[in-house]
């Protein structure tokens, strides 16, 4: 006889009245099993939630990172087939060109604001006063 086999024969004997005794209790109030196993099934629920989300949140990842490493190899043809000279050159434009309309879209936020600012004051609203 194993080890493992004579501490379970021995442990059978007391833990026998203990499992009579939870299964008298059990078929007496069902309602506690009912509980317990929708609360089974809510952790159930919630774990493959989880591994869901982690599995969405892998590809996600993985996507953006091969988004940014495509970005990269790209940019590094583009500089291969243009040359850095002229590339730096068209970097320029097309960054000059893009902060231009950046500041477009600045100045009409900060328009809009002045105006809304404007309104507010003259209804008497001042909230957000930059005295």
């Amino acid at each position: 006889m194993s080890t493992i086999e004579a501490f379970i024969s021995t442990l059978i004997p007391i833990m026998q009245p203990l499992v009579e005794r939870l299964t008298a209790y059990i078929y007496a109030s069902p309602d506690v099993v009912i509980l317990a196993g929708v609360l089974l099934l809510l952790v159930m629920v919630l774990q493959v939630l989880s591994w869901m989300r982690r599995v969405l949140m892998f590809f996600t990842r993985l996507a953006f990172t091969l988004v940014f490493w495509a970005g990269v190899a790209a940019v590094a043809s583009w500089v291969y087939r243009r040359g850095v000279e002229q590339s730096a050159r068209d970097a320029t434009f097309w960054l000059g060109r893009a902060s231009g309309y950046g500041l477009g879209i600045w100045n009409f936020f900060m328009t809009e604001w002045q105006r809304y600012e404007a309104q507010d004051k003259a209804r008497g609203h001042a909230k957000y006063d930059r005295a």
